[in-house]
């Protein structure tokens, strides 16, 4: 080793999902832990990360790089849990001076409120899904729990002494909850703030506890189709602010994630649809497009369900890896037979 270089220790885990067993472990001291790795993903199917450009880069991110390595596509499974604290973030009036503090008339009022008393409120505008709180971390219960007395206008005294976590605007669910508990406290609410605490509790909250419950990747693209149809009531000026966000980070609406949503539809045509589709792209693509480029689609807001979120004929339409080990025959024949694709 040369004079005054130093080596260091990359270790990589990785696991079977969705049993989440482990897998393998790798150790190197050099370039030989890319390639160790390189051929631990030689069997990858789909590859799970947040939006980051690092990540999701369209020439040097790194799931295309593994791609051009594997000369083959990779499902991209991009956080929805991520993706549904983006419009929120800009929908916030928010002009940070740091990570815990901000300039706005509301984001000023975050810090220092906690013991305040709850006043007379209640937004019965929403319904939240039902979900079991056991496996909910902290900020997650406090969610649920100070999003059900908005909705029922009934806050215990239990709650009222509960403080929300810490403000950091790197983990919008604490600010989320900051935002409900000083709405609770706020006598006179600008009609600003209102629209905020609506925001949260009708997209945001019902959003996130949606995909909490289902957290499988062949429901991204129907919680894609609910969160913009739960945005479309909101007035144009709020809508023009998040529907950019919302077109920048439609990853699940990509036609290989479609087509995973609609083979596993519990409406028979539908997946039917999905396995012509499926057909047709392997008869114009045989060699599975191993080196497409992804693209976003664009996002058709006007859609009143999740098959007409993009313009099919538009589109590059890959299969899905997911199932790229069945053949298109034995495919149209487990649709013909009803066989459940949910495994």
């Amino acid at each position: 080793m040369a004079v005054g270089y130093k080596s260091s220790l990359m270790e990589h885990a990785l696991l079977y999902r969705p049993t989440k067993v482990y897998k393998n472990h790798h150790a190197a001291a050099d370039e030989r832990a890319s390639n160790a790795l390189l051929d631990a993903f030689s069997n990858l199917i789909f590859l799970g990360c947040d939006r980051a450009v690092v990540n999701t880069g369209v020439f040097n991110g790194v799931i295309r790089r593994l791609e051009l390595k594997l000369h083959r596509p990779i499902q991209w499974i991009i956080c929805l849990l991520h993706f549904n604290e983006l419009p929120l973030r800009h929908l916030f009036e928010r002009k940070s001076s740091g990570p815990s503090s901000s300039t706005g008339d509301i984001g000023r009022n975050l810090k220092g409120f906690e013991k305040l008393p709850f006043v007379a409120f209640n937004i019965n505008e929403c319904e939240l899904p039902g979900i079991d709180p056991t496996n909910l971390s902290c900020d997650q219960k406090y969610l649920i729990d100070i999003c059900t007395a908005l909705i029922s206008g009934d806050g215990s005294s239990d709650l009222e002494k509960r403080q929300p976590d810490k403000l950091n605007f790197a983990r919008w669910l604490t600010a989320a909850n900051r935002i409900l508990r000083l709405y609770i406290s706020t006598a006179d609410p600008t009609n600003v703030f209102r629209t905020l605490v609506v925001f949260i509790l009708k997209i945001y909250a019902t959003s996130w506890f949606r995909i909490k419950i289902h957290h499988s990747i062949k429901d991204g693209a129907r919680h894609f189709w609910h969160f913009i149809n739960s945005s479309r009531y909101f007035p144009n000026k709020y809508r023009d602010i998040i529907e950019p966000v919302i077109s920048r980070s439609a990853y699940f609406v990509a036609p290989e994630n479609m087509l995973l949503a609609m083979l596993t539809d519990a409406r028979c045509h539908i997946r039917t649809l999905a396995a012509r589709r499926i057909i047709k792209a392997s008869e114009i693509s045989p060699d599975c497009n191993c080196f497409r480029r992804f693209v976003i689609p664009a996002v058709n807001f006007r859609a009143t369900d999740y098959l007409d979120l993009i313009d099919w004929q538009a589109c590059n339409v890959t299969p899905s890896t997911v199932f790229r080990h069945i053949s298109c025959h034995e495919l149209l024949k487990k649709i013909q037979d009803d066989v459940p694709m949910d495994g």
